[in-house]
């Protein structure tokens, strides 16, 4: 269940990020149908400038060593006190978790 909170945080974040780039887009699309090819050029370098920065502040490190490696070790601690329980626990948990998340 931790992993699939992480991953539905990181799709959200993506999400927010791709409707940015979506709106500068439209921005520089609609300034290049105006034939205004200076301002497009400022609009081009905005939309890279604005992906590069991206990049760096929002998915460079969601992707970074020592991010995986901490989620790793939450993983592997989740996992480690899911086999303390009991057989009867787990089989509770697992019947819970497949109506939870029926769709996967």
């Amino acid at each position: 269940m931790h992993a699939v909170k992480l991953s539905q945080d990181i799709i959200k974040d993506f999400s927010i990020i791709i409707a940015e780039v979506e709106e500068h887009r439209r921005q520089l699309l609609k300034t290049i149908e105006l034939t205004d090819l200076a301002q497009s050029r400022l609009n081009g370098i905005e939309l890279i400038n604005y992906l590069s920065q991206c990049f760096e502040r929002d998915i460079k490190p969601k992707f970074s060593v020592e991010s995986v490696e901490r989620f790793r070790i939450e993983i592997l601690d989740c996992l480690r006190k899911i086999n303390t329980w009991s057989d009867d626990v787990k089989v509770v948990q697992e019947k819970e978790l497949r109506k939870q998340f029926d769709h996967l």
